[in-house]
């Protein structure tokens, strides 16, 4: 079928029917990022979660036979559970604008769907991220967090014309490789990607702040546990750990899970007109880019979720889901490696980009 198509790269967003704003507390390394709809209508939208603990919002509207069929935006935030309150101020935005659903009586309520991830831990460090490793003291100091709520309402007034990658909006507080501890880590970021093929454009938007490792398209590790100038295996790493917490607890018969937290979410968008149960079928498939280029991912700590929006500007007589759902994958993929090739070293956490340039100078 696309033997015969034009294959062209082309900006996220410049996709039919989407703003992208992002918004940062860069004194915290957190942030959000938001998609909105062009269309007062809003766009059509599903998800598939896998990971064992998410943070997420309006979800369960997005099942197929729900009331609900369109939704306004969505949101992808830092700040664990905490940050879902930035999608209230993306509702404070929308409600502004007469945006959302009219429920009667001149009360309009915006439709926003969000995925949170976890960089508390990036958070709770000042300047370097082996304050970590003094438990103790941090303890005795206050926890504070970003404005959520206001990081959503600016980035609803913060649209960007051109794609950001890397230290933006949900992928500043982003790591990869925390299986050894967060003071081995790499930073992960935001990625986005998109392609045009004929009149069909797909694309997507990834916060990378994985466990594991990232694999490029070689199958080359280019981030991940870092020590001692190496990128070291996530996988020996967890099987380790796993020996010694059943050895620890070979008493009592009992297996602890190890305390590691970490969530890589995206959205995928085409201007494809889908329902709801077209857009899960293609939320499914994109989750294997997930296990492509990150090892491991899906685990009981992770929060991974993949939203699907159909812009629903461009009607087909027949919707080839295996080619959407394929090229969903195809562009979360490279998505993913730009939100950790872009990424730029913070609070310690050194980046890819760093890394390739300390090699270029050893040479």
């Amino acid at each position: 079928m696309l033997a015969s198509c034009t294959v062209e790269i082309v900006p996220f967003t410049s996709i039919q029917g989407i703003l992208v704003g992002h918004a940062e507390a860069n004194e915290f390394g957190s942030g959000c990022s938001v998609l909105l709809s062009s269309n007062p209508k809003g766009f059509i939208m599903s998800v598939d979660v896998r990971g064992g603990a998410p943070a997420t919002k309006e979800t369960d509207l997005l099942k197929p036979g729900t009331l609900v069929e369109r939704c306004n935006a969505v949101v992808l935030s830092g700040g664990s559970a905490f940050g879902l309150e930035a999608s209230s101020g993306v509702m404070k935005y929308l409600r502004e604008k007469g945006v959302g659903v009219d429920t009667g009586c001149g009360i309009i309520v915006p439709i926003v769907c969000q995925a949170s991830l976890y960089d508390l831990k990036f958070i709770r460090c000042k300047e370097n991220i082996k304050e970590l490793l003094n438990v103790e003291e941090l303890s005795k100091t206050e926890f504070i967090l970003p404005d959520y709520k206001e990081l959503g309402y600016k980035a609803c007034q913060q649209i960007s014309e051109k794609d950001l990658n890397g230290n933006v909006g949900a992928g500043l507080g982003c790591s990869v490789g925390k299986l050894a501890g967060m003071h081995l880590s790499m930073k992960g970021g935001l990625g986005q990607f998109a392609v045009k093929i004929n009149d069909i454009q797909i694309g997507a938007m990834v916060a990378v702040n994985a466990l594991g490792e990232i694999i490029d398209e070689d199958g080359q590790v280019i981030a991940g546990i870092y020590e001692n100038g190496t990128i070291g295996n996530s996988l020996k790493v967890l099987l380790q750990e796993m020996k010694q917490t059943s050895e620890c607890n070979k008493e009592k018969n009992e297996l602890t899970t190890l305390p590691h937290f970490n969530t890589t979410i995206a959205v995928v968008v085409t201007n494809v007109s889908l329902n709801k149960t077209q857009a899960n079928r293609i939320a499914c498939m994109a989750q294997d880019a997930y296990a492509r280029r990150i090892r491991p991912s899906h685990l009981m700590r992770d929060g991974d979720s993949i939203f699907v929006v159909s812009t629903d500007a461009l009607k087909l007589e027949d919707v080839n889901l295996d080619v959407l759902g394929s090229l969903s994958c195809e562009v979360l993929e490279r998505a993913i490696l730009n939100g950790v090739k872009f990424a730029d070293s913070l609070k310690g956490v050194i980046s890819h980009k760093d890394i390739v340039k300390m090699t270029v100078n050893q040479q």
